[in-house]
């Protein structure tokens, strides 16, 4: 399979997830590191407060481009994830792919989307 397994990311970023928090340490989201391989990294995201978390966010995928030599990032969300595509759209982050009917969650199918990001992108915002 493509990428690096999870103990692979384990051993170069430890467990890979990562608490987002404000100035006042207030948590407002959970990301997680799913894959990271070729300098393409994806990632999970999860917004629990969407104030002010694009801040916090932009400085996680800034260090993943520097540390990590991350080039492009890639997150998937269900079109009803409105938090979390406001965040993504604020950074510069656009919908590359959109899979109609994709999954079957709840007795419904949903929508699947892809958002993308160049680390050029992110350090021109």
């Amino acid at each position: 399979p493509l990428g690096c397994s999870s103990s692979e990311l384990e051993v170069a970023m430890g467990d890979a997830e990562f608490a987002l928090e404000n100035t006042k340490n207030e948590l407002l989201a959970f990301t997680r590191v799913k894959a990271l391989f070729s300098g393409i990294c994806y990632l999970d995201l999860h917004v629990l407060e969407s104030k002010n978390i694009s801040t916090s966010f932009r400085s996680l995928l800034v260090s993943l481009a520097k540390d990590h030599e991350a080039d492009k990032f890639y997150v998937q969300l269900l079109p009803e994830e409105a938090a979390e595509i406001a965040c993504l759209q604020e950074l510069g982050f656009e919908e590359e792919v959109r899979l109609r009917e994709h999954l079957f969650i709840d007795g419904q199918f949903h929508d699947l989307l892809m958002f993308g990001l160049t680390s050029r992108q992110l350090r021109t915002a």
